[in-house]
């Protein structure tokens, strides 16, 4: 018969090789599914067209967006969903508007002759 200190030894040698066993298990179910697979991110972009000699403003945010046009920054602004006024000089509550509709800033260009006035202005976002 076995004393009660031995009875005690051999459980918590068959809990270890329990324990043991399990992350054998666990490991060898990690590394026969391989390294995690990574997701490219896929973008939609959009397009901010400035004409300052016209006073035209439009953004572009196709397929599967919108095209919007406008004859001042405030009035896009608003066809936008801006809430309220846009203040005077307010590109930045502008572009923190597109922001908090998940567009992130790529690049700003004067495209086509200085007499036009034409600046583009890219952004993106995760497609969904």
């Amino acid at each position: 018969m076995m004393s009660h200190s031995q009875r005690m030894l051999t459980l918590g040698l068959a809990i270890a090789a329990v324990a043991v066993l399990v992350g054998v298990t666990a490991i060898h179910h990690t590394l026969a599914a391989g390294p995690p697979q990574k997701v490219e991110t896929q973008w939609e972009y959009g397009l901010l067209r400035i004409i300052t000699n016209i006073k035209a403003f439009d953004w572009d945010a196709r397929p599967g967006g919108t095209a919007v046009q406008a004859n001042s920054l405030d009035e896009l602004y608003k066809k936008l969903g801006g809430p309220g006024e846009l203040p005077s000089g307010g590109i930045a509550v502008f572009y923190n508007h597109l922001g908090s509709q998940g567009w992130e800033f790529v690049v700003e260009r004067e495209s086509g002759p200085p007499s036009l006035g034409l600046t583009l202005i890219w952004f993106k976002r995760p497609k969904t």
